[in-house]
């Protein structure tokens, strides 16, 4: 499944075995009247296929620098504007992207989406991503 932090998705379901568990009379744990569901954002943003980042940066056609980039953005998950950023003056800052047919916040996506698939938990995710708040972690 591609999403991460499935907590939100969770809720439903610890809710309705509760209800089942009332209804036969089980005795079950309390779910605080607090708790609410998650919303989870859109995201127009589509992940990479793993394989498919790999062999782009694999072929032999492409320049080193642009390796280079499409590797920090995905190993990393930074913004492009904090890759970029970066003082290597081998890197296209003019560009600011490879022409790989895919956005460069595309790689950074993707990279979240695979650790997410990975089982990452949700702190690690907005660790890597420098969200603060767990709603922006998309899928």
């Amino acid at each position: 499944m591609g999403h991460c932090g499935g907590q939100h998705l969770e809720r439903p379901s610890v809710l309705s075995r509760l209800g089942w568990c009332e209804s036969y009379g089980y005795e079950g744990p309390a779910v605080p009247a607090w708790t609410k569901p998650l919303t989870v954002p859109d995201s127009k943003t589509p992940a990479c296929l793993k394989m498919g980042a790999d062999r782009l940066i694999a072929r032999r056609e492409v320049y080193l620098r642009e390796k280079t980039l499409w590797r920090m953005l995905y190993e990393t998950a930074g913004r492009a504007e904090e890759i970029l950023g970066v003082n290597i003056e081998a890197l296209d800052l003019a560009a600011r992207g490879p022409e790989t047919g895919w956005d460069v916040h595309e790689y950074r996506h993707s990279a979240l989406t695979h650790l997410g698939e990975q089982g990452a938990s949700l702190l690690m995710l907005m660790a890597k991503s420098r969200h603060k708040k767990p709603e922006n972690v998309r899928r």
